[in-house]
């Protein structure tokens, strides 16, 4: 074999070994610091490729937790975190308009966030006038609420989600107290 073959070939597995080695070093440095949020908050972390962590924190039922997206070749993040309180069942809030969902009768709500609720009246009657500001707050934030409709799913939670992850503590804090404060404003 000639020496330039030779050398092509070493070089390419030299790419390749250093690939592996980033995306090693990238999803350890991803565990770390999901390890860390768990220790932190006293929840139960779960390794693995995509780690997560869960548990209760303050009373609130608390997941963050890691994904993968195929067609996008990013891993997810996500943070759950619950909200007290009767909150209405089957209740979903994003942003986006009311245009399928229930209209609430507030312009600027109407126009900024996409609600669905199983008992659209329940869900009226939730909407105070310091909870209307939170939602349009949390659509600003890109955060979304979801309630399933049965207790066997959970309860209700104020979900962040996006895609990447920063391999910071402080980056995932943030995140977290971000989506605790909407769920406490949501109570």
């Amino acid at each position: 074999m000639p020496i330039e073959q030779l050398g092509a070939i070493g070089g390419a597995v030299a790419v390749v070994v250093l690939i592996v080695y980033l995306v090693m070093r990238h999803k350890a440095a991803i565990r770390a610091v999901f390890s860390g949020f768990a220790a932190k908050h006293g929840l139960q972390f779960t390794s693995g490729a995509y780690p997560n962590v869960s548990g209760q924190v303050d009373g609130r039922f608390t997941v963050a937790r890691s994904y993968p997206m195929p067609r996008q070749q990013l891993v997810h993040f996500q943070i759950l975190v619950g909200i007290h309180g009767n909150v209405p069942k089957g209740l979903i809030a994003y942003a986006g308009r009311a245009d399928k969902g229930v209209v609430t009768g507030d312009s600027q709500l109407d126009n900024r966030v996409h609600f669905e609720a199983a008992e659209p009246h329940a869900l009226l009657a939730y909407l105070t006038p310091a909870r209307k500001a939170a939602f349009l707050e949390l659509t600003a934030a890109k955060l979304a609420v979801s309630v399933p409709p049965g207790d066997e799913n959970g309860g209700p939670v104020v979900i962040f989600a996006q895609p990447g992850f920063k391999t910071s503590v402080d980056w995932f804090e943030e995140k977290y107290q971000l989506a605790l404060g909407f769920a406490k404003r949501l109570d």
